[in-house]
């Protein structure tokens, strides 16, 4: 199995990287677009933000979801001690 992964990688990350350079095309040539933006805190205290845009496509309005970047949570705990020594 992990040499099935391994060797699919690569096949993945330049698929990835068409699927984003199509959706940024699509983007920039509609003219108006927004950004929507959500983040989920784990219980292991790193998050997840997710980025999706909406744009303009022959008038219809398109959803397209982008990528997910990684924020680090500091614990609640941890800021109340550090702030306020509870």
């Amino acid at each position: 199995m992990e040499i099935l992964l391994t060797s699919s990688k690569p096949l993945i990350q330049l698929m990835a990287q068409k699927v984003h350079a199509l959706i940024v095309g699509e983007v920039k040539s509609s003219g108006y677009f927004s950004v929507s933006d959500d983040s989920t805190p784990y219980l292991s205290y790193i998050g997840q933000l997710s980025v999706v845009l909406r744009h303009l496509n022959d008038g219809q309005t398109i959803e397209q979801f982008l990528t997910f970047l990684e924020m680090k949570v500091i614990p609640v705990r941890k800021w109340l001690i550090g702030c306020c020594g509870i």
